[in-house]
């Protein structure tokens, strides 16, 4: 069993991370995967990639399971509201989702996830903390354009701060300096993200500053708070722009 507005929260927390039309059709839906004693939800769409963990009392169940995007907005619909323990099964390829006299059954995406531990870097070059509103305020202001939106921003690592600017006009940057130094490592790079990626991504997380951590050499940054990790994917290089 797990507590419905746990589950209800993280997944509208997730799904934004889901494909939509992608011919790697098992992410077209998020990976609901039963290990231990908590459900990981799991979503990616090549992009952006989001994992998050739910308490269950599932002892010793170890299954994963692709409920299609469909199958979400379903749970989400349902479920959103009720309060309590939802019941969890697991049936061939069908989940089923239990509460009171209300039951859902949902046909699942045949064929296996990706491994999804294999895009998480095993080490991360620069780990830097970041106030979340002050970062999305630098975001939006070098790239607001009413007549062109600015499709692309990047981040820039130094010594002491990380600089942003945009893609149209590169002399426009801004500074943006950790809030913590004592969690402050960094190691320089230079790299290019879609900005409504990563502002999508910053908007996901709750607390008012946030570790970020990045890996160049798999041009990636990840954030993390808990057991919540959300990870946007950089598009190029920036100096191949």
């Amino acid at each position: 069993a797990v507590d419905a507005q746990d589950l209800i929260k993280k997944i509208k927390r997730n799904s934004h991370a889901m494909a939509e039309t992608d011919v790697r059709y098992y992410l077209n839906g998020m990976l609901f995967e039963f290990e231990d004693s908590h459900l990981n939800l799991v979503a990616m769409d090549g992009h952006r990639m989001v994992i998050d963990k739910v308490e269950t009392d599932h002892q010793g169940l170890d299954n994963q399971s692709i409920v299609p995007r469909n199958g979400i907005e379903v749970i989400r619909k349902v479920f959103g509201k009720v309060k309590g323990q939802l019941i969890i099964s697991v049936y061939s390829n069908h989940l089923i989702i239990e509460h009171g006299d209300t039951t859902a059954i949902l046909q699942l995406i045949d064929g296996s996830y990706v491994n999804y531990r294999q895009v998480v870097p095993d080490k991360f070059s620069s780990d830097f903390k970041v106030n979340v509103a002050g970062m999305l305020r630098e975001i939006n202001k070098l790239t607001f354009d009413k007549d062109e939106p600015i499709s692309y921003v990047m981040l820039q690592g130094k010594k002491e701060y990380v600089e942003i600017y945009n893609s149209r006009t590169p002399e426009a940057k801004t500074k943006l300096y950790p809030t913590f130094r004592e969690s402050f490592k960094m190691d320089t790079f230079d790299m290019m993200f879609n900005v409504e990626y990563l502002k999508e991504a910053f908007k996901t997380l709750t607390t008012e500053n946030v570790l970020v951590s990045e890996a160049s050499g798999q041009r990636m940054i990840s954030m993390q708070e808990g057991n919540f990790r959300v990870m946007v994917m950089g598009v190029k290089p920036a100096n191949k722009i």
